[in-house]
Formats: structure tokens, sequence, C-alpha cells
């Protein structure tokens, strides 16, 4: 059987493992399931989501992949379709399963939300794709008197990170904001580096490898949901929220179905 994989990975909620359904004909699924019969090929559709916030992927990847596999009959076919999403911590989880799965399924669409990066990298890295050691921030000396300068941020200046290495997919998608990014220098250096004011100062940026989308950053938006604004104010943390909300409902979920008839 070739078995045909969605996933989402929401990296705020606690793992567990995905809850499979199996050949539902959501909306939107109509042409997948048409091309599907035009094949005539012994095939099956699993979707599902999941919370994955762990500070160690490689288990959570493990235990995840060893689920499809089974729920694959027991081996992977490479006419497989693999659609990942991951939000947050997700994100990240979903580069790993990608870089993993590469070899054993065809990866036809990854989308990414608010992927975290932090100025020493993360430890343990990422599985399969590095560390994710963001670029540090461009600075300029700008002259303010005849006796002294000032350093300033370049404007429109983004976190950047590659990774290390990329992986194969037909379709890569990174979307991040801005709002919470900032910087700092090293007291015993001096260097600056990127910061926040969210959690061990995560920050979010730019995807530079080649084959990634060009327009990355989502701006404009607003701070609505009243719980949001109360629990967050106007932080990184209740922007970081609207952006994974954002790309989860008006960009992913229109997206995967038409990649997923692409078998």
């Amino acid at each position: 059987m070739i078995a045909d994989f969605v996933l989402s990975l929401d990296g705020v909620t606690s793992f567990r493992l995905p809850e499979w359904t199996k050949d539902n004909a959501v909306r939107g699924t109509e042409a997948y399931f048409q091309r599907r019969a035009e094949l005539k090929q012994d095939r099956a559709f699993f979707r599902a989501g999941c919370g994955v916030q762990a500070s160690d992927i490689a288990p959570v990847r493990d235990q995840i992949i060893a689920q499809m596999k089974q729920l694959a009959g027991g081996r992977f076919q490479k006419e497989g379709v693999l659609c990942l999403f991951g939000s947050s911590n997700g994100a990240a989880v979903a580069l790993a399963m990608a870089a993993a799965l590469q070899n054993e399924l065809t990866i036809n669409y990854v989308c990414l939300a608010d992927l975290p990066l932090f100025a020493g990298g993360r430890k343990p890295p990422v599985p399969g794709v590095g560390d994710l050691v963001p670029s540090a921030p461009a600075m300029i000396r700008r002259a303010t008197s005849l006796i002294g300068s000032s350093v300033v941020r370049v404007e429109g200046d983004r976190p950047k990170v590659l990774l290390q290495p990329d992986f194969n997919a037909k379709l890569k998608q990174n979307f991040f904001q801005h709002s919470g990014n900032g910087i700092k220098a090293r007291t015993w250096s001096g260097e600056w580096f990127w910061t926040s004011d969210m959690k061990f100062g995560e920050v979010h940026g730019v995807i530079a490898n080649p084959g990634w989308n060009q327009n990355q950053e989502i701006t404009g938006l607003t701070i609505e949901h009243p719980g949001l604004r109360n629990l967050f104010g106007c932080k990184g943390d209740a922007f970081h929220q609207v952006l994974d909300d954002h790309v989860e409902a008006n960009i992913w979920a229109a997206r995967w179905p038409v990649e997923l008839a692409k078998i």
C-alpha cells in the first residue's frame, strides 16, 4: 500500500502521538481523490495533528515516524506523499522529520510558522539540519557629534539562518513575524546578537537556503483576542501566537490539499 500523509505539528502544546484519520474526504481534497481513482493504486490518505512541545526533538520525531510506518503497513513507499506544517517548536520538528523522511517519502509541501531561533543555537541541534544559529545583526556606526558616534542596527535587517544541510521537498515555505525581536551587546566582547522579550530570547527570521520562498516576513498582524492581550500584552509571545494561527488558517489550510493532489 502507498501511504500519503498530512501532518500538523503544534510546538506550544505538550507532546502526544497523533490520532490519525484515514481517507477522510475533507473539503479541498476532491482533486486528490479524483487523481487516486485515475491511478487505480492501492493507496491510503492519513491526516493528523499533534503537540510537540519538547526540547529534545529526536525522540519525538522517531515516535511519530514509527507510528506512520506502522500505518503504511510496516514500510514506506517513495510514491507516498508527505505534507508537513509546523508552528513554533513544531517547525523545528517538521524540519527534523523532513530531513529523516526525504528518501522514504516524496515531500510535496513543508510550511513553517515562526521557527524558533536562538543566539547560541539549539542544544541539542535539530537532527538533520543543524543548530540553527542565526546571523549576527548588521550594525553601522553613525556619527552623532565631533567627539563621538553611536552604533545602530541596519534598518530592515532580520535574523537569517542556513539549514546545514537542507532537505529535498517540492515546495518549502517559511513565514515569520518580527515583533519582539531585538538586539543586545555581549558585556565581555561588545558583540551584538539577536534576542527578544520571549522565553530564552527566542527570535524568528529568514531561512536563507536556496529553494525557500522569497517573501517570508508577514507584517500588519494585530492582537484581536482579549485573552492574548491579557496574557501577553503586546509582547512577542502574543504576536508569535497570532502569526502561528494566521499561517495555519490562511496559508497552510488552503495549500496542503493542492499539494497533496500532486501524486
